[in-house]
């Protein structure tokens, strides 16, 4: 089966995107973020992790069931030996 036709696959690369501009909008508004009060920033936090936990069980899906290794796909085509 090809992994670019499982919705999963698509579910995976839309939160890694959500994610990479959480962080984007995080880094541009740090000033602001530490402004708020701690119960908004553990309120922030939490949804964070939630976020990135999900998006784990994602690529953990993925590697289990279609034996997709994103990292390994890195490796192959890096000139460097990581």
């Amino acid at each position: 089966m090809n992994i670019y036709s499982v919705p999963s696959f698509y579910a995976l690369a839309v939160t890694g995107f959500l994610l990479l501009i959480i962080f984007i909008t995080i880094i541009k508004n740090i000033n602001t973020i530490k402004q708020h009060t701690t119960t908004s920033l553990i309120t922030i936090l939490a949804l964070i992790t939630i976020a990135i936990g999900v998006h784990g069980l994602l690529h953990l899906g993925l590697e289990y069931v279609y034996n997709y290794n994103p990292i390994n796909t890195i490796k192959s085509i890096s000139p460097f030996n990581i």
